[in-house]
């Protein structure tokens, strides 16, 4: 699959459940991979975040087995649902900490960081199967 497929596989399965109003569906930078941490900011449309439709998707989302734990920030407080590793959540919630390469790699050494955001792209398009397979009655 190539790099530009594999960014927007997520995206393109989320929106295979209900319409999204998200402009961006790529989870990375295509001309730095590295630059932030893989993620989709995500809105269905017509439905409001914090809505229990959005704790439905999550559902799904944690339940996926792959080299990461993701997860969905759902919080009225955002205008849109982040979809992320597990690990970087604390980080997007925290108001104080760039969500950038330099912060994350000195956080989590620049190995790890680089190592992690690989684990993510490799993951992104099995997680899209997953949420394909496992969200076709969400809407009941």
């Amino acid at each position: 699959m190539n790099d530009i497929i594999s960014s927007r596989s997520v995206a393109l399965s989320l929106m295979d459940i209900k319409p999204l109003t998200t402009s961006k569906i790529s989870m990375w930078s295509l001309s730095n991979k590295y630059d932030y941490p893989p993620m989709l900011r995500f809105k269905f449309k017509n439905i409001s975040t914090g809505d229990l439709f959005y704790d439905k998707i999550k559902h799904v989302v944690q339940g996926f087995c792959g080299k990461l734990e993701w997860t969905i920030i759902n919080n009225k407080k955002y205008p849109n649902c982040i979809l992320l590793p597990k690990m970087f959540e604390k980080y997007m919630l925290d108001g104080n900490i760039s969500f950038k390469e330099d912060t994350l790699g000195t956080i989590l050494g620049t190995n790890k960081y680089h190592d992690v955001v690989d684990w993510a792209i490799l993951d992104a398009p099995h997680l899209a199967k997953y949420i394909k397979k496992n969200s076709i009655n969400i809407n009941d």
